[in-house]
């Protein structure tokens, strides 16, 4: 799931971030404002619906109706804090409803998050509570990053599975 474009669309939508001088900036202030709003975060979690979309067998996160609701938040004059608050329980529930659709298709209950947008603590936090509360084992970063260098040492354990020193195939045997 790519979601460092999604934080970039919103931070734009919000004014908060037209140009980013380095990865995640925006991402990071829209965590920010969202945190700001916290205090009041009860009576805004349910401010947007999941919204998943059924594509040949396969569902993945449709970003659209956030844009309008969006939008309509900044026309009644809703607070950009509480807008990326908002935001950021959509993106958790969104994510959390297709872990466990894909979970209970396949009848697995450990999952993995990985990726840089789970740094952003606030994102982190929500989908590992509401997912272990749907008792599910979920794993993240620790001693290995959850961006990048996270992925490489995950390709590099799956790829030494395959291959010895010698640089033959361990397939088959």
């Amino acid at each position: 799931m790519m979601c460092c474009r999604l934080f970039d669309g919103v931070a734009a939508l919000l004014g908060v971030r037209l140009i980013t001088d380095y990865e995640g900036q925006a991402a990071m202030e829209l965590e920010s404002l969202a945190w700001e709003a916290w205090d009041n975060s009860q009576k805004q979690k349910e401010r947007y619906q999941s919204t998943l979309l059924r594509d040949n067998s396969v569902s993945v996160l449709d970003s659209r109706p956030l844009v309008s609701w969006i939008i309509e938040d900044l026309d009644n004059g809703v607070t950009v804090n509480t807008i990326a608050l908002a935001f950021h329980n959509w993106l958790i529930r969104s994510i959390c409803q297709l872990i466990q659709e894909l979970s209970s298709e396949r009848a697995i209950n450990t999952v993995v998050l990985g990726g840089g947008s789970f740094q952003n603590r606030l994102l982190l936090e929500g989908v590992e509570a509401a997912l272990s509360i749907n008792n599910l084992q979920v794993f993240s970063g620790q001693q290995v990053p959850v961006n990048d260098g996270g992925i490489a040492i995950g390709q590099a354990y799956i790829g030494g599975g395959k291959y010895n020193v010698s640089g033959n195939t361990n397939e088959g045997h």
